[in-house]
């Protein structure tokens, strides 16, 4: 486990010897270079990467087969969800204020229980997430997203919704037969 925040520079590549390593996260740090860097890092199951310099695209993180948590924020970092289609293991997937772009319905068949999606151009409709009857937390803040809160009917865990477009649509009764 190796948490980073504050004052601290170092290269991405400097990370790339840590090939067991579980969990990194990099926390408003003046770590440079691309996620294509941390390649060697295969055993990595979890990856933060908040506020810094840190470059390249989702599909740089393709070879990561035990990748269950990833959280992307305000980060330079772009690509498309499609890139994460091969990495079955994803359970949480948090991004915010990045220039990655995709639809919703590029996440299905993923058993992601913990979905926040923000400050982004992602778009889609609700019912492609009807797979996911796993889903105990949805974020979703995107004008582009369309649907019916009915739509989540499936979704018997979910503890916490929170959904912010001017085209989802339904009754706190929808709600309430989830």
């Amino acid at each position: 486990e190796l948490v980073l925040e504050g004052n601290i520079k170092a290269k991405l590549r400097d990370f790339s010897t840590m090939k067991y390593l579980k969990l990194l996260v990099l926390l408003s740090t003046e770590i440079t270079g691309s996620l294509q860097d941390l390649h060697g890092m295969r055993e990595l199951e979890s990856l933060t990467v908040k506020g810094t310099e840190v470059t390249g695209s989702l599909k740089d993180l393709q070879g990561m087969k035990n990748l269950n948590h990833l959280a992307l924020h305000c980060t330079q970092i772009t690509g498309s969800l499609e890139d994460l289609k091969r990495m079955k293991k994803m359970k949480r997937l948090m991004l915010y204020g990045t220039d990655i772009t995709g639809s919703l319905q590029d996440l299905q068949d993923m058993q992601i229980y913990h979905l926040a999606l923000y400050g982004m151009s992602i778009t889609g409709s609700l019912n492609e997430l009807q797979s996911m009857g796993q889903m105990i937390k949805l974020i979703l803040r995107s004008p582009w997203i369309i649907g019916s809160l009915a739509d989540l009917r499936g979704m018997s865990r979910m503890l916490v919704l929170a959904l912010q477009s001017r085209h989802i649509n339904g009754t706190i009764k929808s709600l309430s037969q989830m």
